[in-house]
């Protein structure tokens, strides 16, 4: 999220079992936030990490890219 209008970009999916999707993200103005919904299943117990990268592929303008990458994990038993 930033202050200022972007144009439009990829946004590159990383799920549990190394699998990639890209995701066209559109133009946003600054403040705005897109949501996209995937759907995955889970294959195995234990730790099932994804991560996520913004602006992937480096279209839009940023001044600081080291805030484009989050990863979030499910445990199941």
């Amino acid at each position: 999220m930033g202050q200022l209008s972007t144009g439009s970009s990829k946004a590159k999916v990383i799920f549990p079992n190394g699998k990639t999707k890209v995701i066209s993200v559109p133009k946003l103005k600054g403040g705005q936030t897109y949501l996209k919904t995937l759907k995955y299943k889970v294959g195995r117990a234990g730790r099932n990490e994804f991560k996520v990268i913004a602006n992937s592929n480096f279209k839009a303008w940023e001044s600081n890219t080291f805030n484009n990458v989050t990863k979030r994990a499910l445990i199941l038993p």
